[in-house]
């Protein structure tokens, strides 16, 4: 029962500075457009979460590599809000 708020406390005690946007950055529950932005912010680790999706798509509507190459939309409040609606990720 380790959620967001407990790791964010942890990580400021240690002097680790936590994602604004949580841990896991490619998680399918965040939608495109943050998934876009983490592009940009993580690219090493969302071309994972790419090269790793294959044949078989996480997100509905869309996959990774179609995310990658979508514009970024300047009006999103990125890393604003839960990054994600499952598993207590986030606050």
């Amino acid at each position: 029962k380790i959620i967001h708020p407990t790791v964010v406390k942890w990580a400021m005690q240690s002097g680790i500075t936590f994602p604004s946007d949580s841990n896991c950055v490619g998680c399918f529950h965040k939608s495109p457009q943050q998934l876009r932005k983490n592009f940009e912010d993580n690219k090493l680790k969302m071309q994972w979460f790419r090269d790793k999706e294959g044949k078989r798509y996480w997100k509905d509507g869309y996959n990774y590599s179609q995310i990658e190459k979508m514009h970024i939309q300047i009006d999103f409040d990125f890393g604003g809000g839960a990054g994600c609606n499952a598993g207590f990720c986030t606050d």
